[in-house]
This record gives structure tokens, sequence and C-alpha cells, in this order.
């Protein structure tokens, strides 16, 4: 199974226009393999994706920029 980088790996700008959003992956073997909820408006919105899920599912935030 091909494992994806999680995105807070990646480098950011740092911005004033930033949107916020919250996902949810399933985390395997300390990698994040699946994703399966994006765009959420609000951490508890994802948190209760997460604990739906079978499995060790993380809530990820994302910042997103102009």
């Amino acid at each position: 199974m091909a494992s994806v980088k999680h995105p807070s790996q990646q480098h950011q700008p740092n911005t004033s226009d930033d949107h916020i959003s919250f996902g949810v992956w399933i985390y395997v073997d300390d990698k994040y393999v699946r994703q399966v909820a994006y765009d959420l408006e609000t951490v508890e919105e994802a948190r209760a994706i997460a604990a739906r899920c079978t499995g060790d599912a993380k809530v990820v935030r994302f910042t997103f920029w102009d």
C-alpha cells in the first residue's frame, strides 16, 4: 500500500488570507495511508468522523492560501 505524505510536512507560507479546514486520514504503521474526509469546517466535525472510523484515524489541519 502506498503511503501519502502528511500535508503538514510541506512548506506553506503564512499569509493573512489563509483558509483553514480539517480532514481525516487513516494512519497505519506510522504513515498516513488514506484520506477519508476533507474540507471540513470544524475540528469537532472531523473528530466525529474519525471516531466512526475503524482503525487509527487522525484529524489533520489544512491551510490554504491565495
